[in-house]
């Protein structure tokens, strides 16, 4: 019997620890940085499509200090809802969104603060890897020439400190291209122009010019967010096959 007994002892044991190895397995993490377009402003939960009203378990949010299902009403705003739905199926695995706000490209790099969170994370049990980033910073610095001017340069500026806070010179980011000009942001333009020369590796700006917006003509409306949300995750597939 004892015979018998130690080898099934032994395939528990070698399954036990490849049980505890994979819920070990970083969270692969994307950080949404931006302001009002990335944060939120504007969506509506009534306009979303009804598979988005239901508690999305693979793709998970940082929120009180855990990790919770991203849900409407809860802590879903649009963008990264589909943008988690196309992830979760590229990578076959959940995923985790933090939010970070980001005002302009002369701002400080959120990586300490990201890095305090994985530290949290860790602690806690749940080890995460920081995976890619999307980014929506633009409209603030076109209000000014001046701030309009320095934008690529400041732009290359913030990306290296973010990534270099991060730990990973190569991080994949995707950015959307500024909104077209409006009466009183002329200079948003030199922006733009601005965005469309930087050239870095593993760093993609994409044009949203056709995705709808609403009556302010500045915020995406709940569609335009879904469709900003598919066009960020196209961005960082084709970035994230790159890397392979």
């Amino acid at each position: 019997m004892k015979q018998l007994l130690a080898p099934v002892l032994l395939l528990l044991l070698v399954a036990g620890i490849s049980l505890t190895a994979a819920s070990q397995e970083p969270l692969k993490v994307f950080v949404l940085a931006g302001t009002s377009n990335m944060l939120g402003a504007t969506a509506k939960i009534g306009d979303l499509p009804e598979e988005l009203r239901e508690p999305q378990k693979d793709i998970l949010v940082y929120q009180k200090g855990d990790w919770m299902p991203l849900e409407a009403g809860k802590n879903l705003v649009g963008n990264e809802a589909t943008f988690g739905q196309a992830m979760t199926k590229h990578l076959g695995q959940p995923i985790g969104i933090l939010w970070t706000s980001v005002r302009y490209v002369a701002s400080a790099s959120p990586g300490p603060g990201i890095n305090n969170i994985a530290k949290q994370s860790r602690d806690k049990g749940r080890p995460i890897e920081i995976a890619g980033m999307l980014l929506d910073v633009s409209f603030g610095d076109g209000l000014k020439e001046e701030t309009a001017k320095i934008y690529g340069e400041k732009l290359v500026l913030w990306i290296d400190a973010a990534r270099r806070d991060l730990g990973n010179d190569k991080l994949p980011i995707v950015m959307n291209r500024a909104i077209p000009p409006l009466p009183g942001t002329p200079h948003l333009e030199l922006v733009r122009k601005a965005q469309d020369f930087v050239m870095l590796p593993n760093f993609r700006v994409f044009d949203c010019d056709d995705v709808s917006r609403g009556g302010d003509k500045v915020h995406f409306n709940t569609a335009g967010r879904l469709e900003m949300g598919r066009r960020f995750a196209a961005g960082m597939i084709e970035l994230l096959k790159q890397d392979q």
